[in-house]
């Protein structure tokens, strides 16, 4: 170690090469180094979607859960599974065991699902994903008061340009209907003609493909044939030949029923300040940095914007990108203030050359980490940044106990290269057990396994080796620069603010720490006896329970979002007046933040139906029911609204708000990460109704603690439904369930007659009864069945 010091302190040009070496790479490193706002990572979950259009809960678990439960329980790696059957989708999640590598298992189930044979005709092709965080950078809003095509189009058009931008790769659109060529029949029609839903969407198919028919082969050339019947358009629709009439003409689509180029019939809505609303969602992939990202967006959004429709509006939203620029901000303003109290501190009791080199540890030592964080695949995000700012009191106590050294022995007249190896030899061993139990105190973070691992993995890599390049700077770097600061007279200033700090240094330690130190010594026992006490009275005070205990801390943030969930059955239009309610008293609360501190703390509000975009933490989680819905408040900057916190906003919300009669749940969010439900219990059992008495129990029990709050459970209490069954006649007719169900659903969901491609967004040509004749259950015993001879019969007398 000696020898390696006196190297160093008598080769300065190979001490000064490592200073840039460590500096100039790091900062490359720094402006390469992939920027995130949360570290991305999987969730170590499997998830397979089944969507199954127009089914029950029960024909869902049926049809698709449990046939995917049985193929994949016996696969190697999986934890647990879990399955959630919801109206028109099959969600399978597979916990991945520790250890174990979660993309094979994602092939092994994506396998056992490809095997299975017997999922009814009508689902859609199941997607097998690993389950990941989201890699959201930001959100652009177009609303206006225009007509739903034309703000989709737009969106759309949105979307294109800024997937086309350099440095763009990924960009959705959101909180848009579907388009959808709705064929509509009615039962007037259908008899007249002798015809059903299913024969119609049959010939709608028949006349709706294009087939390739090979190539002809002549001298000097192949020429390729094919027949073209894809239609794209109402009109293409419109013209397609349906059945002969008595004068041996053809009878149309469009004389027999009413074609609507327009959207599927979801519920769907989304205002932004009370106008119609899209959302174009930008993301981060791979190696891309969202503040790269950030400022594409920003730099080519005002260019694309000018060929959006007049009456139509943008703004950028929940930009995540801003608040990784804060704690870099942070970070760098934190760097700054500890450079400059470094230099004064040291310059107060040491000569100031020396306070300068010692403070040079700190960008040494973060230059030095950002070479060796891509090695670990760290990049600079929250969780980094946090461990940066971690460090940045700790950073430089090895160099400050090297460089004080050194100069002691050079004050008592150690010539100067002489002083810098033995000062810096001496102090090698303290300081590296210095820093060694700092980094033994990081060092299990490393081996924490599951996701709570992934997530912290960032802050043990950063503080070791910031930790790691700082010890060679003090040790190896430091001793050369000191040994070669060459004697100087310095100004008045300069020598004055040592004498003068040591002056009142020896008065304190003379007239106040010598006499406390006496004290203390001589009355030992009774100083340990209050030590042993104050340690008692702490750990009584953290076991009493005074003390909060949270897993994750709640962090300020620009959006306070109140997701609201209404009984099973509820419609769109309640949900609506449920967060038009939410969105008032969000008025109310602006109000009362006006009138205490006179300014509006509230730049947007965003009201959902149908679906929670906002509040959604996983793709997978995300889900779409007429029964659900979401009002975000966007607020101003945390600069522009000093003193006042997101969850104060949130309390005083969900004050004003109150009860909200026939709403199921509504939660409030207010942080900018969350660990979920501070409780969660999971009750289970094989019996459904002893399940949902002991959830309603518990959630009675739960209600009477003080302090708790958004109490919910996810029993879906269901719609009401209507079994239909085939009676004696209907059987003896020749019809089967299948007749029978196949019809009815064409009817009322509609039977896909095909799918079409049209541009980037997958179509689908639907057949039903119009939309008059499908609102009541007097409909539905209204409706005729066709028989396997094509007589026509009320449902009534079949089933």
């Amino acid at each position: 170690m000696k020898s390696a010091i006196r190297w160093m302190v008598e080769n300065p040009v190979s001490a000064n090469l490592l200073l840039v070496f460590i500096i100039g790479f790091g900062i490359l490193q720094a402006l390469s180094i992939k920027k995130e706002v949360f570290p991305e990572y999987s969730l170590d979950m499997i998830s397979v979607s089944v969507p199954y259009r127009g089914a029950t809960p029960t024909d869902v678990e049926e049809a698709i859960c449990t046939r995917i439960e049985e193929e994949i329980s016996g696969l190697d790696g999986i934890k647990r599974i879990t399955s959630t059957a919801r109206e028109g989708i099959g969600i399978v999640l597979v916990e991945v065991q520790k250890g174990y590598d979660a993309k094979k298992l994602r092939d092994d189930v994506k396998s056992a699902v490809d095997r299975i044979t017997n999922f009814p005709k009508d689902i859609d092709q199941p997607v097998v994903t690993e389950v990941s965080r989201k890699r959201e950078v930001l959100k652009v809003v177009l609303y206006g008061d225009v007509d739903e095509h034309d703000l989709k189009r737009s969106g759309e058009r949105l979307r294109d340009d800024l997937a086309s931008l350099k440095g763009i790769s990924l960009v959705t659109l959101d909180a848009v209907r579907p388009y959808e060529v709705s064929i509509d029949v009615s039962e007037r029609m259908l008899e007249k003609y002798g015809l059903s839903i299913p024969r119609v969407a049959a010939i709608v198919a028949a006349n709706c493909r294009d087939i390739p028919a090979g190539k002809i082969r002549q001298k000097g050339e192949e020429i390729l044939v094919r027949t073209k019947g894809l239609k794209y358009t109402r009109t293409d629709f419109m013209d397609i030949p349906v059945i002969r009439d008595s004068s041996g003409g053809y009878i149309r689509l469009a004389d027999i029923a009413r074609i609507v180029d327009g959207f599927e019939e979801t519920d769907s809505a989304t205002f932004f300040d009370t106008e119609s609303a899209v959302l174009v969602k930008v993301y981060r992939i791979g190696e891309q940095s969202a503040l790269d990202i950030e400022k594409t967006v920003k730099r080519n959004l005002p260019r694309l914007a000018e060929t959006l429709p007049e009456g139509i509006h943008y703004q950028i939203t929940n930009n995540r990108a801003q608040i990784l620029r804060d704690r870099l901000d942070l970070l760098v303003r934190n760097g700054k203030y500890g450079l400059i109290l470094v230099v004064l501190l040291l310059a107060m009791f040491l000569e100031l050359r020396l306070a300068l080199w010692v403070a040079m540890g700190i960008p040494v030592a973060f230059f030095g980490a950002f070479i060796l964080l891509p090695y670990f695949g760290v990049s600079v995000n929250m969780i980094s940044l946090f461990a940066f700012i971690i460090c940045l009191g700790i950073v430089v106590d090895d160099a400050i106990i090297v460089g004080e050294h050194i100069f002691t022995k050079i004050q008592n007249g150690v010539p100067r290269k002489e002083a810098a190896v033995e000062g810096a030899y001496e102090m090698a061993a303290p300081v590296i057990l210095t820093v060694l139990t700092t980094i033994a105190a990081f060092l299990p973070l490393l081996f924490v396994t599951g996701i709570m691992g992934k997530f912290m993995f960032a802050i043990p890599v950063v503080v070791i080796s910031v930790l790691s390049i700082s010890l060679v700077e003090a040790i190896f770097i430091l001793p050369s620069h000191l040994a070669h600061l060459k004697e100087r007279k310095e100004s008045h200033i300069v020598r004055f603010l040592p004498k003068y700090f040591d002056r009142w240094m020896d008065l304190f330690i003379e007239k106040i720490y010598q006499p406390i130190l006496r004290v203390c010594i001589s009355w030992r026992h009774t100083v340990v006896a209050l030590g042993i006490l104050l340690l008692f009275l702490t750990i009584g005070y953290i076991a009493s329970g005074r003390m909060k205990i949270v897993f994750f801390p709640k962090v300020d943030a620009d959006f306070v979002i109140a997701e609201v969930k209404l009984p099973e059955g509820a419609s769109a239009d309640q949900t609506l007046q449920v967060v038009k309610h939410l969105a008032s008293s969000a008025e109310k609360v602006r109000a009362h933040y006006k009138k205490r501190f006179h300014a509006d703390i509230m730049k947007h509000v965003v009201l959902t139906v149908a679906s929670q975009p906002y509040g959604s933490r996983h793709e997978v989680t995300a889900r779409f029911a007429a029964n659900i819905g979401e009002v975000a408040i966007e607020l101003v900057g945390a600069k522009d609204r000093e003193g006042i916190n997101s969850n104060d906003v949130a309390n005083v919300w969900r004050r004003m708000t109150g009860e909200i009669p026939g709403v199921e749940s509504i939660t409030y969010n207010a942080n900018l990460f969350s660990g979920g439900a501070a409780i969660d219990i999971q009750l289970s059992s094989d019996d459904f109704s002893q399940l949902k008495q002991a959830a309603a129990r518990l959630k009675r029990e739960l209600a009477r603690f003080n302090g708790v709050k958004d109490i919910h459970d996810n029993i879906e209490g269901g719609k009401q439904e209507i079994n239909l069954k085939l009676t004696p006649r209907g059987k003896a007719l020749g019809l089967d369930m299948i007749d029978l169900g196949l019809q009815v659903r064409g009817a009322f969901y509609g039977t896909e007659a095909v799918r079409i491609q049209r541009g980037k967004d997958d179509v689908r040509i639907m057949v039903r009864y119009p939309p008059g004749e499908r609102r009541s259950v007097a409909d539905l015993t209204r409706m005729k069945i066709e028989t396997p001879k094509g007589v026509r019969l009320p449902l009534r007398e079949v089933a």
